[in-house]
């Protein structure tokens, strides 16, 4: 399966096609993340014409979402299947974890995904920059159409807890994984 539908697939592509084609409309992206989303009229001929058949109270994940992707220099080819931002942020501590680290400790990005998960729906543009940048600096991709799809079930919470499954159960199964091949080259 796909990340994200049709619409929203095709969506990403052509935001992340915004800074090559129209650097001028990125930029106004990239600058509406320090307002609600949605809230930056310079942004709405850019997002509004793929909203047709979206509630109005939905709007906000698009404009979101559109930011985000703005925010990064170039979006890599949309993954074949999906990839939550759990198993994002599980890739993320794997990219940024240094030898010696306490495995028994909250790592950073433990720390700030834990925030993510906690953030009302009003704090997500801060926090969701603040990882997407994380996750680039350290050359993690980001599923945005799967993230765009994801955020339709915010207020309600499933979400968060599948975001949570896929980063510590996930964590938890290559730990075990490593621990079974390392006992093999014994």
């Amino acid at each position: 399966m796909n990340g994200g539908n049709a619409k929203e697939r095709r969506f990403v592509e052509a935001m992340a096609a915004l800074r090559e084609r129209r650097p001028g409309d990125a930029a106004a992206l990239r600058r509406s993340l320090g307002l609600s989303p949605g809230e930056d009229p310079r942004t709405h001929p850019v997002i509004y014409p793929w909203l047709d058949g979206v509630e109005r109270a939905d709007e906000w994940r698009w404009f979101l979402v559109a930011a985000l992707v703005a925010l990064v220099p170039s979006v890599r080819a949309l993954p074949e299947s999906r990839i939550s931002l759990g198993s994002t942020a599980r890739l993320l501590m794997e990219a940024t974890r240094r030898p010696g680290d306490d495995k028994d400790r909250m790592s950073s990005v433990e720390r700030r995904f834990v925030a993510l998960l906690d953030a009302a729906r009003s704090e997500l543009p801060t926090h969701l920059r603040h990882f997407v940048r994380l996750a680039v600096t350290a050359g993690v991709p980001v599923d945005f159409a799967t993230l765009l799809e994801d955020l339709r079930w915010w207020p309600r919470r499933e979400v968060q807890r599948r975001w949570a499954r896929d980063l510590w159960v996930g964590r938890r199964e290559e730990e075990r994984s490593a621990t079974t091949t390392e006992g093999e080259d014994r």
